[in-house]
């Protein structure tokens, strides 16, 4: 949460009340199975979301990267892919 707030698109509250409520939001249905990634741009005001599905044991959940419109995609569906990937192989067995 620290870095996404300073980026300079934090200078502007509707951003920070955006990120804010994302970071906040418990949602109840996962939306990214295991071993993808989600890509969401926009659905929230300003705001980009890359998710990655998570599974461990009977656990089912998804990590979410938070950031700017301007996000740098490739490496974040990259590093969402990869910690999905390691989540899963660590709590597998």
């Amino acid at each position: 949460m620290g870095l996404v707030l300073t980026e300079p698109e934090a200078e502007d509250p509707t951003f920070v009340k955006e990120v804010v409520a994302a970071f906040e939001e418990e949602e109840e249905e996962v939306l990214t199975p295991p071993g993808r990634v989600n890509l969401r741009i926009g659905e929230r005001e300003g705001v980009s979301m890359v998710q990655t599905g998570l599974m461990g044991g009977e656990y089912l959940g998804e990590l979410t990267l938070l950031g700017p419109l301007r996000m740098r995609y490739q490496e974040a569906l990259a590093v969402a892919y990869s910690l999905g990937q390691v989540y899963t192989q660590v709590h597998a067995g």
